[in-house]
């Protein structure tokens, strides 16, 4: 007969698994680079603003969805059944748990698919990325502009009614994507058999200790898994959280013409940055002409107050 589960051991291993996800995100490189053309450099350098731009209107169009895939895929996949056998000697409550367990979660991931609203600036760990040029540098020009990663943003938001920034890494690697799933969809499993034991009527309550816990997985895990194919990118992103517990506005969006028409966007409070970005390297594109490249930047930024950026060109061999 497994062990029984308590509230406390319960607690302790969804404590465990928040500081295991923590950690996959807190050793960042110490510079991550923002491809852009000249339209976003200057906005950024005009306003000393970071702008982030609602994930529905990003280029890759699987975003979010192909997170919620994984997820719903390990929730009703062979692990998860051979996990339930185990925990759940008796068939009945095995059932019963189960059915309970991947309703909620589909309900949730729905939810998220389809309400929640976040609002990403994405980031490079390479600055002079041949894939980048071709797709964010305006046909072999633009920049990569290169920030000191540690005042991006913080490692997870302090405040829920006006969430701050914070900086994820993506995680591209399917069988990582699982394992990490499988570790919480085990949780939720052993909490929601917890709640049956204790309360032979017990419901899900979406807004319990368990729950709570799992939620905040699934908002996590479907802002920063990513399909393989943009492995190359080695993206971090930059977050902000646009819905507030209660279903509102937690920041105000404002919109902006793009290649693909009108986009929603908001500019970022940078969490102890002050009145200046923490802009340190302009990188900009093979195609671009260096003398009147390098004028106009070392001239925009000491217009800016940025005199102590450095200013580099590509070294990526293309014609455009």
């Amino acid at each position: 007969m497994p062990k029984a589960s308590t509230a406390d051991t319960l607690q302790a291993e969804g404590m465990k698994l928040f500081r295991e996800w923590t950690h996959l995100h807190v050793k960042r490189p110490r510079i991550l680079y923002h491809y852009t053309d000249a339209t976003g450099l200057l906005g950024m350098l005009k306003t000393h603003r970071l702008w982030a731009t609602n994930r529905r209107f990003l280029n890759d169009p699987t975003e979010t969805s192909y997170a919620a895939e994984v997820i719903l895929e390990v929730t009703d996949g062979k692990q998860a059944e051979s996990y339930l056998a185990k925990r759940i000697p008796n068939g009945l409550r095995r059932k019963r748990v189960a059915d309970q367990v991947r309703a909620t979660i589909r309900e949730i991931v729905s939810a998220y698919v389809n309400q929640d609203e976040h609002y990403l600036a994405c980031f490079c760990e390479n600055g002079d990325l041949l894939s980048q040029w071709r797709g964010y540098g305006s046909v072999g020009g633009g920049y990569a502009v290169g920030f000191v990663a540690e005042h991006l943003g913080l490692v997870q938001y302090q405040n829920v009614q006006k969430p701050e920034p914070i900086v994820q890494k993506v995680i591209y690697d399917p069988a990582v994507q699982q394992r990490i799933t499988l570790k919480w969809l085990k949780f939720i499993i052993d909490w929601q058999n917890f709640c049956l034991e204790s309360n032979e009527r017990a419901k899900v309550d979406a807004l319990d200790k368990g729950w709570l816990w799992f939620n905040w997985y699934l908002s996590q895990s479907l802002r920063c898994y990513k399909h393989p194919a943009y492995a190359e990118e080695a993206e971090w992103r930059v977050i902000q959280v646009g819905t507030a517990p209660e279903g509102g506005r937690a920041i105000q969006p404002n919109f902006r013409s793009g290649r693909r028409g009108i986009v929603e966007y908001v500019e970022l409070n940078l969490p102890g940055v002050g009145d200046r970005l923490p802009l340190e390297i302009i990188c900009y594109g093979p195609t671009l002409d260096p003398t009147i490249t390098d004028r106009s930047l070392s001239l925009l930024c000491r217009g800016k107050g940025y005199e102590n950026v450095s200013i580099t060109k590509s070294q990526v061999p293309f014609a455009g």
